[in-house]
């Protein structure tokens, strides 16, 4: 595990590797490379665009010509090769193997050895579609590995996505960091899951605990019935310091009838303190926010405070503090 972290910090973000083949370039052999790599690529593309029967053959020259095309920019980073004419294919071939020690194991490839040793330009017409369908990818993906293991680009080019990378790494850290210490430090929600009582409940809604149970949005996590001041009252089993109670409205509509609504709190659950009231249209997507500023408390209620009667239907309380 350690190594391949090693590795993976050396070659993902340090780019040593890669590094140390492009130092190991001239600027000729560079431009040579690129010339070769973009003939490479200019025969790949024009190769997939070629998948019906009559175009098997073409297709397949194309690719073994990107193969010895590859081969010859590989020769050419090693000094093996001027860089001027493609390497015929038996050599190309032959030199897969010494190429591989170097780059590491490549894909799958021996069912390839007869067709692209061949320097026969019939042997593609001569294949049958079960063994293109065989032999195509695996030609594809040997074509793959010897592009990711060209290095065309500058020393200083890679020093600079280098330094990127770990800025990258770094300001990604910094974040992952940021949002740890906020999640550690906000307040917790203290009313959740916690015991709610209310002066009524209307017929077939929900249990009052519905009103701290986590889930915003829905119809309405408590509904009392239409009567003179009603009532919800959370027990937040101990005094805290609180710093805000949040109110999602019902998301059904109605939401005026529950207003003006009065919050309190209490700390021995029979002497109450109205802290705020709200008179304002809210909503589930706009809650009411109280600001408390750390005044103490283990029971928290809301009452319609309307003179004429009137009923609570909300779908979330939740209560900020320590």
């Amino acid at each position: 595990m350690k190594r391949f972290l090693r590795e993976l910090l050396s070659e993902r973000f340090l780019l040593r590797r890669a590094e140390r083949r492009a130092s190991g370039c001239s600027i000729d052999q560079r431009g040579k490379m690129r010339f070769l790599l973009a003939a490479a690529r200019a025969r790949q593309r024009a190769a997939a665009g070629l998948r019906g029967p009559e175009e098997r053959a073409p297709a397949f020259r194309l690719l073994a010509e990107a193969f010895a095309i590859l081969m010859t920019a590989h020769a050419t980073a090693r000094g093996e090769s001027d860089g001027e004419r493609t390497m015929p294919a038996e050599e190309a071939w032959e030199k897969l193997a010494a190429l591989a020690e170097a780059l590491g194991t490549p894909p799958e490839h021996a069912g390839l050895a007869a067709f692209l040793k061949s320097t026969e330009v019939l042997d593609a017409d001569r294949l049958t579609a079960r063994e293109a369908l065989a032999l195509r990818p695996a030609l594809e993906g040997l074509l793959g590995w010897l592009e990711a293991g060209l290095e065309v680009r500058t020393v200083r080019r890679i020093r600079v996505y280098r330094v990127l990378r770990l800025v990258g790494v770094a300001s990604a850290g910094l974040t992952l960091l940021v949002a740890t210490l906020a999640w550690a430090l906000a307040p917790a929600n203290l009313a959740y899951e916690k015991p709610v009582r209310s002066s009524s409940i209307f017929p077939r809604t929900p249990d009052p605990g519905g009103a701290t149970d986590g889930v915003r949005g829905r119809g309405f996590g408590v509904h009392t019935v239409f009567e003179h001041r009603p009532w919800v009252e959370i027990d937040l089993g101990a005094s805290h310091s609180l710093s805000e109670v949040v109110v999602y409205h019902r998301s059904d509509g109605f939401q005026a009838e529950s207003l003006p609504l009065t919050l309190e709190l209490s700390e021995d659950g029979s002497n109450y303190v109205e802290v705020a009231t709200r008179r304002e249209l809210f909503t589930a997507n706009d809650p009411w926010r109280a600001k408390l500023g750390g005044k103490r408390a283990r029971w928290v209620r809301l009452i319609v405070s309307k003179k004429d009667k009137g009923y609570i239907a909300v779908s979330e309380i939740e209560v900020y503090g320590k």
